[in-house]
C-alpha cells in the first residue's frame, strides 16, 4: 500500500524546478520504507527526493561515482562506485564505511536474509560477501558459462540470483544451483518480479530500451525505442527515445525509471503506459 501510495502521489506532480538538479542518475530504489532514493554518479551524491515538499534532497556527498545502490530490510545502503573500484556503505545514522574493494564494481544486491550482498565486478565476475564477517567469495568469474561483462545483479524475493551482462546474456543462479542463461539479451540492468521473469534495461550511447522478460521467456517492450529522441511527456513510453538507467517497480502497474539521455530525469510510466517527467 506504501508503494502505491507513493505511485498516486507521483501522478499528480509537475516536474520540480528545485535545486539540485539531476545529472548523471544512474541508479533509482525504494528504500524500506517506500522513500525514493537516486544515485547520481555526475553529482557524486546519493539524492532523495521528497514528493510531498518536491525537493530533491542531498543524503550524502562526495562518493566518487556512485552507479548502483541497494537497501537492505535495516534501512542501511550499499552503493557501488564504478570509477573508485569500492562499494560503500551508509548506515542508518548515516556513517559511510567501505564494504569491499573490487575492480571496477558495479551492480550491488542484498539477498532477501540480510546476510550477503552480491556485487558484480567487470574483471572479476559476481563477489558474494557475508556482511557479518566481511568473507568474500566469486561465485561465478568471468568465462563462466560464456559471462563476459557482468554489469547489474539482483537478488529476486525468493533467493534467486539475477545477473545482467552486458556481452549479450542474463542469467539466473537458484539456491545451491549453476549459473543458467535465462535470456540472450545484452541488458546492463536487471529487476526480478515477484512470480518470475524481470525488467531488463538495455542500451548504448545512442539510445536504449527496458523490456518485460515473462516467466515464458517472452519479451515485450515497456520504454524506449532504442534511438535518442526529444524529451517528451504524455506520449507511449514506448515511443520515448530515451537511454534508461534503471527502474524501479511500484503497486499498481506504475514504473519509476531513470534516464540519463535526451536529459537527466526521473520519470513515472503509468498503468496507461504514457510516460511523464517527475523530476529534471
Amino acid at each position: 500500500m506504501l508503494r502505491l501510495a507513493v505511485a498516486i502521489l507521483l501522478v499528480a506532480l509537475p516536474a520540480s524546478t528545485a535545486a539540485p538538479k539531476l545529472q548523471l542518475p544512474y541508479d533509482v530504489e525504494l528504500d524500506p520504507a517506500g522513500r525514493i532514493f537516486v544515485a547520481d554518479g555526475g553529482r557524486h551524491q546519493l539524492l532523495r527526493w521528497d514528493a510531498r515538499r518536491r525537493q530533491l534532497i542531498v543524503t550524502k556527498s562526495g562518493l566518487g561515482e556512485p552507479t548502483c545502490l541497494a537497501f537492505d530490510r535495516h534501512g542501511n545502503v550499499y552503493l557501488s562506485d564504478v570509477a573508485n573500484g569500492v562499494v560503500r556503505r551508509i548506515d542508518s545514522r548515516g556513517t559511510l564505511s567501505t564494504v569491499a574493494r573490487l575492480s571496477r564494481a558495479a551492480g550491488v544486491s542484498v539477498d532477501p536474509t540480510g546476510r550477503y550482498l552480491a556485487i558484480a565486478s567487470f574483471t572479476r565476475g559476481i563477489v558474494r560477501v557475508e556482511l557479518a564477517s566481511g568473507t568474500a567469495e566469486t561465485i561465478a568469474a568471468i568465462g563462466d558459462g560464456g559471462l563476459t561483462t557482468p554489469h547489474g545483479v539482483a537478488y529476486a524475493a525468493n533467493g534467486d540470483l539475477w545477473i545482467a551482462d552486458t556481452g549479450g546474456a542474463v542469467y539466473r543462479v537458484r539456491s545451491g544451483g549453476p549459473l543458467e542463461i535465462v535470456a540472450r539479451v545484452p541488458a546492463f540492468r536487471v529487476v526480478p518480479l515477484a512470480g518470475g521473469g524481470a525488467y531488463l534495461i538495455s542500451g548504448s550511447p545512442t539510445g536504449g530500451h527496458v523490456d518485460r522478460l515473462g516467466p515464458d521467456g517472452s519479451l515485450t517492450r515497456v520504454a524506449g525505442t532504442g534511438r535518442l529522441g526529444r524529451h517528451v511527456d504524455g506520449i507511449p513510453a514506448v515511443r520515448a527515445g530515451i537511454l534508461p538507467s534503471d527502474v524501479a517497480p511500484l503497486s499498481g502497474g506504475r514504473l519509476l525509471l531513470t534516464q540519463t539521455e535526451p536529459v537527466p530525469a526521473l520519470r513515472l510510466i503509468g498503468r496507461s503506459g504514457k510516460i511523464t517527467t517527475v523530476l529534471r
